[in-house]
C-alpha cells in the first residue's frame, strides 16, 4: 500500500470566511476521513505523520527572500488568493490562518518525497499552490 502524509493542519479555517473562495481550502481533512472510512486501521500503518512546518531556512533553499517577504504582506496574500477582503486584515493573522497550513503542507511534500524514495510510492495528501506569485529562487531564469 502507499505511503500517506498527512496532517490535520492542514486545512485552512478562518471563521467561514474561507467559504468565500472556489478553492476548497478544508479538503484535506475531508480527504482523511474518507480514507479512514473506507480503509479503517490499516491506514495508520500506511501513515507518516508531519512533523512540524517547513522552516524559513529549508524554503530559502527553492525561494528567493523577496519572494518570504511577500508572504508577510497582506495586500500580496490578498492578491495571490483572489480574495481582496483580506488586504484589510492584520499580516499576522494571515500568516497563522493561511500561511502556516501552507507551511505544514510543505513539509509534508518533503516528507512525501523521503517516503517515496525509500518505500517506492508516497502521496502527500495536499496540494497547495494557491499563492503564485513570483517567487524563483533566480528570477532571471
Amino acid at each position: 500500500m502507499v505511503t500517506v502524509v498527512y496532517s490535520p493542519q492542514y486545512d485552512i479555517r478562518f471563521f467561514g470566511f474561507e467559504r468565500l473562495h472556489p478553492f476548497d481550502s478544508r479538503k484535506y481533512g475531508r480527504t482523511w476521513k474518507e480514507l479512514r472510512r473506507r480503509i479503517g486501521r490499516r491506514l495508520w500503518q500506511h501513515h507518516v505523520p508531519v512533523d512540524r512546518a517547513v522552516t524559513d531556512d529549508e524554503l530559502l533553499l527553492v525561494h528567493s527572500a523577496d519572494y518570504l517577504a511577500k508572504l508577510r504582506q497582506p495586500e500580496a496574500l490578498a492578491a495571490a488568493l483572489e480574495l481582496p477582503q483580506l488586504k484589510r486584515a492584520p499580516g499576522w493573522l494571515l500568516r497563522w490562518v493561511i500561511v502556516r497550513p501552507m507551511r505544514w503542507a510543505t513539509r509534508g511534500t518533503v516528507l512525501a518525497a523521503k517516503a517515496a524514495l525509500s518505500s517506492g510510492v508516497a502521496v502527500n495528501l495536499s496540494y497547495m499552490n494557491p499563492l503564485s506569485l513570483s517567487h524563483s529562487r533566480d528570477e532571471s531564469a
